[in-house]
């Protein structure tokens, strides 16, 4: 994969887990300041598209490194709110990635 492409994926990716996250806090009421939105954002996508493993565990790794950044850098509680603001961004993210799969390629 050419640096360009990567470069294009990532980006990709960070838009779709910036809306994917943005909107499960407003569903979840979750709030944070904008630097630590932005790394909850960034280090699961550096994760996704960096890390060489198989798709299933680059979705493993990214869902628990975005739950641990969720819990320590946010108001939510570990139980629940960590788990549905976690289960809904990843749901999000599928359904945004999905639609553009289905939309582009």
């Amino acid at each position: 994969m050419s640096q360009g492409d990567l470069l294009k994926l990532f980006l990709l990716s960070e838009l779709n887990w910036a809306i994917s996250m943005f909107g499960s806090m407003m569903i979840t009421r979750v709030s944070c300041g904008l630097v630590q939105f932005l790394a909850i954002v960034t280090l699961p996508t550096l994760a996704v598209v960096l890390l060489p493993l198989g798709a299933l565990m680059k979705i493993l790794v990214a869902t628990v490194l975005m739950y641990v950044l969720i819990v320590k850098l946010t108001d939510a509680k570990v139980f629940p709110d960590g788990f549905l603001l976690v289960g809904v961004a990843n749901v999000l993210y599928l359904i945004i990635g999905i639609s553009l799969l289905a939309r582009f390629g």
